[in-house]
């Protein structure tokens, strides 16, 4: 099997547009280790963040249902 198939951000890297992707995390130490892991990978990303499931719903609740507003890219911490 080829390395890069194993490679989770293969698919982000592969598109020209910046991506949303929506981080909920609620350990710091984790946070940044996604962080790094985006940046080693120079994923072109804005990164937004969620701190618990909570904020998560309550996110999702208040959004319009758009192609638009939603993020390209959900990280969730079950």
């Amino acid at each position: 099997m080829d390395i890069n198939s194993k490679n989770p951000f293969l698919c982000l890297k592969k598109y020209d547009d910046k991506k949303t992707i929506l981080l909920v995390e609620d350990n710091p130490d984790d946070v940044e280790l996604t962080r790094f892991a985006l940046h080693n990978e120079a994923v072109n990303c804005d990164l937004s963040l969620l701190s618990d499931g909570t904020e998560g719903v309550d996110y999702f609740s208040t959004i319009d249902n758009r192609a638009d507003t939603m993020p390209d890219v959900i990280l969730l911490d079950l």
